[in-house]
């Protein structure tokens, strides 16, 4: 009857404990990454699902502004809001923002410190992310002088716009270090998806 382990065994179990140890530690440095990206994907997925149920046409001219859109600011807090009009339908009021879907007393807003937003929406700027937001159809700068690159635009039809409201898909990437996801919006569809291993 066997007693003891060879040598040879004792180095296998070893080499795979240092391979599952690896492993195991790799993902553990990468999972708030990731969950970031998940939360900031489903939140994007959130704001198509308020376009597709917010039917903004209504036959008036520039009713597409009306449009829930998904922006990520300057200070690298993002938020789902929608444009609202006076009584007569021709002056902007102020910005709507949507309601978080986790907490109905939140909003999905911009604003720092504020107990009115939720949390995560500052998740890019407490973790210190770098982000690249890209739509693949080019923009130019609109009138408004805001940034065409940080916003996704969903049409009635749940269609991913740019800020210059032409059908376009996006790709968001966020990094720390040599850790990186990117998060696509595929142009047409509005499919989203998040790519763990290599962004294109």
């Amino acid at each position: 009857m066997k007693k003891a382990f060879t040598m040879i065994e004792l180095l296998v179990v070893m080499v795979v404990g240092a391979i599952l140890s690896a492993v195991a530690v790799s993902k553990i440095h990468t999972s708030e990454l990731i969950d970031a990206a998940r939360s900031i994907a489903n939140d994007i997925r959130y704001t198509k699902i308020l376009a597709l149920g917010d039917d903004a046409y209504d036959g008036t001219n520039g009713y597409h502004n009306k449009y829930y859109r998904f922006t990520i600011a300057s200070n690298k807090i993002y938020k789902i809001s929608k444009t609202e009009y006076n009584t007569k339908g021709s002056t902007p009021v102020l910005a709507k923002y949507a309601e978080d879907f986790l907490n109905p007393d939140k909003r999905i807003c911009d604003f720092e410190n504020n107990e009115n937003c939720a949390t995560r929406t500052a998740i890019l700027k407490i973790k210190k992310y770098n982000i690249t937001f890209t739509p693949t159809t080019p923009t130019t700068t609109p009138a408004s002088g805001l940034t065409p690159t940080d916003t996704i635009i969903f049409n009635e039809l749940g269609e991913p716009l740019n800020f210059n409201q032409n059908p376009s898909g996006f790709k968001i990437e966020i990094s720390k270090g040599s850790d990186i996801a990117c998060i696509y919006v595929e142009k047409y569809s509005g499919f989203v998806h998040i790519d763990k291993a290599a962004c294109k």
